[in-house]
């Protein structure tokens, strides 16, 4: 068995960089990791643009295709940060081609797809992560820990409040997150979901049910438990936004 982890990179943009540093530094953090991650391979819209951010990032090969990538013998996992609206095909032709896939968040568009990839993959029989490393963090760890304890009893309702501000610049280009058509349903409710809402799942209170508008966007959830939450967060948007 290899002590190599080979990565097939799909997108290069603010993400992907990061996630390329992230795999070139896992070793300095982790030295007894069983296998090192290695960016193999990069895939990006056309031929030269991968070739260019390949060089770049340290990748073995650059693929204009991500199919390619995908179908690649050598690549063990495909970390997937492209628009949101590509992750589901994406995602399931790594898991048909025995790939494991490493997803940014949002997972999917919408629930079904979502259940569609999950399910794949179980019988696929591959390993499937979504990139949220805010569940990591020291203060979910702990949060989590106060739960489980029962330490405050059993919660009854909480309050989630996110707010991002670098969409604040009004020279900033238009951002395909903007876009409900790439960057799926929801608005500005689906990108930052996560921080207010993942939190509390990650604790042990699944959501079971939602209910959003927009202008402004609100939205309350409600657990399996029958926890009621209320999650509030803001991300301004360019101009020219709808």
């Amino acid at each position: 068995m290899s002590a190599r982890l080979n990565i097939g990179l799909i997108g290069s943009g603010f993400m992907g960089q990061a996630h390329a540093d992230a795999y070139r530094r896992a070793a300095m953090f982790y030295p007894d990791l069983p296998k090192r991650p290695h960016l193999y391979a990069l895939a990006d819209q056309d031929q030269s643009l991968a070739e260019r951010h390949a060089a770049k990032l340290g990748a073995e090969k650059a693929y204009g295709d991500w199919r390619e990538l995908v179908n690649d013998p050598q690549v063990d996992v495909v970390d997937i940060t492209s628009p949101n609206h590509l992750h589901y095909t994406m995602a399931m032709a790594a898991i048909a081609a025995g790939k494991h896939v490493y997803c940014e968040k949002p997972l999917a568009v919408n629930e079904q797809q979502a259940q569609e990839m999950a399910q794949a993959a179980r019988r696929a029989g591959v390993k499937t992560m979504v990139a949220f490393n805010n569940i990591k963090t020291p203060a979910a760890l702990l949060a989590k820990q106060i739960i489980a304890r029962g330490d405050i009893g059993e919660p009854v309702r909480f309050r989630g409040t996110f707010d991002q501000g670098f969409y604040n610049d009004p020279n900033l280009p238009w951002s395909w997150r903007c876009s409900k058509t790439l960057g799926g349903s929801g608005g500005a409710w689906r990108p930052w979901r996560p921080y207010p809402v993942g939190r509390p799942v990650f604790a042990g209170r699944d959501p079971r049910s939602d209910r959003q508008r927009a202008k402004p966007a609100c939205a309350s959830v409600r657990c399996r438990s029958a926890m009621p939450g209320m999650p509030a967060g803001s991300r301004p948007m360019p101009s020219g936004g709808k």
